[in-house]
């Protein structure tokens, strides 16, 4: 289906280009090129020259037709195809450009989206508070004109990327509540929509959410029907985390030929295809499969490779994990003590600085666990009771189970 529109819009562009120049050829010319553009993104994940030089020109024409959604849509997609790349400084421009242009608009939909835009860049910084803060703004209702010429022009609504992005940020700061509550809400509007790349943003942020929870079994269900959607129509930047998360549930699982091929081959289309959002996170996927299945040198070198991507492009949303792993590794290798604390505890302060309060909680379970097996249980306790206390909702995840365990395995050594 991508292709037929990719080659319809090719055609009808190379015959308009015959016609003389007209407002009329120029009003047909933007009607083409946006759907273009999207589809094109859609299929290769990443950005090329002729993508940026399609989005300038749709820009282009849109200013001299005065066109508003075009305008705001054209600067959507470059945003769309900077971020894929993993040009995050380019990004966080374009976003609080949307966003200015939007409150000028005065067009709720619009500042919906331009809201969650700024917010995922903010959020994929590690500025979690600032993100969360940005989606204050209401979800836009259907009946509103705007949101349904939005949703013709762009082809998802809004509120789909806004509630994912909300359920994944809630996760992060400490109310998994909240954000299973959101996730319920993208679930319902996920299984609504009857439109493919709809539904596969819906599903790949869904799947983020089980990944987060440890739902092994909802994330298998969920990323097996991204890879069959995605292949469907022809989704690559969705196959991929599919293939990942699959591969992940799969390692979980005990299948680690399977799972491991699966996670290799997500990633791999990545690189080759020059998409790096969210490239830190992939990669800690992989190498804590690694971690699960033995492989600790292999792991470590993964865990490396994340890290001079964080520094390369500035994703800092999950260091404090990539630090966290670190230590997990150093202590199965070379049983290194002090430099595994030392890990654990970069990974406390970085993710006390943003506010990541469940990776906070990893990350000291990791260091208390640390501390137990040297017999330092009241310290362990301590530290890990202090973070404990601060949860007012999830004692039912998988993560303040874990915790909830431990500080009773803990107090009891110290009885």
């Amino acid at each position: 289906a991508i292709h037929d529109t990719i080659n319809y819009a090719r055609r009808a562009l190379a015959l308009l280009m015959t016609l003389p120049d007209s407002r009329a050829r120029q009003e047909q010319e933007l009607s083409l090129l946006a759907p273009l553009g999207h589809s094109l993104l859609a299929l290769r994940g990443g950005s090329d020259e002729e993508l940026e030089q399609l989005y300038w020109q749709t820009e282009q024409l849109s200013r001299q037709l005065g066109r508003k959604w075009e305008l705001y849509l054209s600067q959507r997609n470059l945003w769309s195809s900077y971020s894929h790349t993993g040009r995050w400084r380019e990004t966080r421009e374009i976003a609080e450009s949307l966003t200015t242009m939007a409150y000028q608009l005065q067009e709720p939909a619009m500042i919906e989206d331009a809201c969650n835009q700024l917010a995922l860049t903010k959020w994929l910084y590690g500025e979690l508070e600032a993100a969360y803060a940005d989606l204050a703004y209401p979800v836009t209702k259907p009946d509103n004109e705007g949101y349904q010429r939005f949703c013709q022009l762009s082809g998802f609504p809004p509120a789909i990327n806004h509630i994912g992005t909300e359920a994944s940020i809630l996760w992060m700061l400490g109310y998994p509540d909240q954000a299973r509550s959101r996730y319920a809400a993208g679930m319902i509007q996920a299984r609504e929509t009857r439109q493919g790349f709809s539904l596969a943003i819906s599903l790949e942020f869904l799947a983020w959410i089980d990944y987060f929870l440890d739902s092994v079994a909802a994330l298998q269900a969920l990323a097996d029907e991204l890879i069959r959607l995605s292949t469907q129509y022809e989704l690559m930047v969705f196959l991929e985390c599919g293939l990942i998360l699959s591969g992940w549930s799969l390692v979980r699982q005990g299948n680690s030929e399977l799972g491991f091929a699966r996670i290799q081959q997500g990633l791999t289309s990545m690189k080759r295809a020059g998409v790096y959002i969210e490239i830190t996170w992939y990669l800690a996927v992989l190498a804590e499969a690694q971690l699960l299945a033995g492989y600790y040198a292999e792991a470590l070198a993964v865990v490396d490779e994340a890290f001079a991507f964080a520094e390369r492009i500035a994703e800092h949303f999950w260091q404090a994990e990539l630090w966290r792993l670190r230590g997990e590794l150093l202590w199965k290798t070379e049983h290194d003590a002090v430099a595994a604390a030392s890990c654990y505890k970069q990974a406390i302060d970085i993710a006390h600085q943003q506010h990541a309060k469940a990776l906070e909680l990893r990350a000291c379970m990791s260091l208390a666990r640390l501390w137990q097996s040297q017999n330092m249980h009241t310290h362990a306790y301590q530290q890990l009771a202090t973070v404990y206390a601060w949860f007012s909702e999830g004692f039912d995840t998988a993560d303040l189970q874990a915790a909830k365990n431990l500080l009773a395995e803990l107090a009891a050594l110290i009885d």
